[in-house]
């Protein structure tokens, strides 16, 4: 997969969701260490093809996608088996009605980590989804001795809806459960006058990552591939991957 490089499918038949989306999603995330994925087939299960991307040997922190009658697909961040939304799994949201007959969403990768939107279900096949719903990030973390772990964090909301709303889930090889941060207690206020920067982190956890940043305050539609503080990075909803410039 090319890095640094923001990926925009659209127009793509519900139908053909899952397998779209499965081949997508399973190309941004390998490459990186330790980084594995199995499709199943059931045909016993209520829903019976799914595909789990897992970021540790032992299966504590992974994606799911499944295939699904009404979305085509469904994608999930889970840590550890429990099945308690919000603590064990979160859902990624979807925009649009669900009924329409076609999808579109956007990816990057860079040498750091990827970046992927939530689903727009629309019955266009022109319509392309803003830089502002890249929701899900994926990076690693270090704790204070220099250990590194795979994080993945997800933003409920566009980068263009109030932060007042606006949860963030964190999910990382060494929580214990999915983390909750109210998007409020992230910016700075209103009169801040530039694009403001820091190394996202845990609040339960000592760990920082050195190239996933939270935006604490953008000015305007800061979105996609840009350059803050003199770092290229690929900016969504209130955080930003960096990537090496070739």
């Amino acid at each position: 997969m090319i890095n640094n490089k923001i990926i925009r499918r659209h127009g793509i038949l519900k139908a053909d969701l899952y397998d779209r989306l499965t081949a997508d999603m399973c190309e941004l995330f390998s490459g990186f260490e330790g980084v594995s994925y199995t499709e199943t087939e059931d045909p016993e299960e209520v829903i019976p093809t799914y595909t789990v991307i897992t970021f540790d040997t032992n299966g504590k922190m992974y994606i799911r996608i499944d295939s699904d009658d009404t979305q085509g697909a469904v994608v999930s961040i889970h840590l550890g088996n429990g099945s308690t939304l919000g603590r064990d799994y979160i859902n990624l949201d979807v925009v649009g009605s669900t009924s329409s007959s076609m999808v579109s969403y956007s990816f990057a990768r860079t040498a750091y980590g990827g970046v992927f939107s939530v689903m727009s279900y629309s019955d266009s096949g022109d319509t392309v989804l803003s830089d502002a719903q890249l929701r899900l990030f994926f990076s690693t973390f270090t704790d204070e001795e220099g250990s590194e772990y795979y994080g993945l964090v997800y933003c409920n909301r566009s980068g263009l809806d109030s932060v007042a709303s606006m949860t963030i889930k964190l999910a990382t090889t060494l929580h214990e459960s999915v983390e909750s941060i109210s998007g409020a207690s992230l910016f700075v206020g209103e009169l801040a006058n530039q694009n403001v920067l820091c190394n996202a982190f845990s609040y339960t956890e000592p760990i920082v990552s050195p190239r996933l940043y939270k935006k604490l305050k953008t000015e305007g539609g800061v979105f996609g591939k840009v350059k803050i503080g003199g770092k290229a990075m690929i900016a969504g909803s209130a955080f930003a991957l960096e990537f090496a410039e070739e």
